[in-house]
């Protein structure tokens, strides 16, 4: 008996866990966004260079909140 309990209460805890833990892919779409539309205007604002972003990865949040951008320059620097 004590032992399908501990089965029990440990199976629940691990469902709300996973459960609450994991972000929907619409959320990461939006933040994504986000972070896009803002990096692009601080580059631009602040190197005056543009930039063009190729993938991102969001770690998950029961680890760390962290949103990393891909991307390259597209400003042609050569001449200088």
């Amino acid at each position: 008996m004590r032992i399908k309990l501990l089965t029990a209460v440990l199976l629940l805890i691990f469902t709300f866990v996973i459960g609450c833990s994991s972000m929907s892919t619409a959320d990461q779409q939006k933040i994504v966004e986000t972070a896009t539309t803002i990096s692009t205007e601080h580059i631009k604002q602040y190197y005056n260079a543009e930039f063009v972003v190729t993938s991102h990865d969001v770690d998950d949040p029961s680890i760390h909140s962290r949103l990393y951008l891909y991307d390259y320059v597209t400003t042609d620097y050569s001449f200088v």
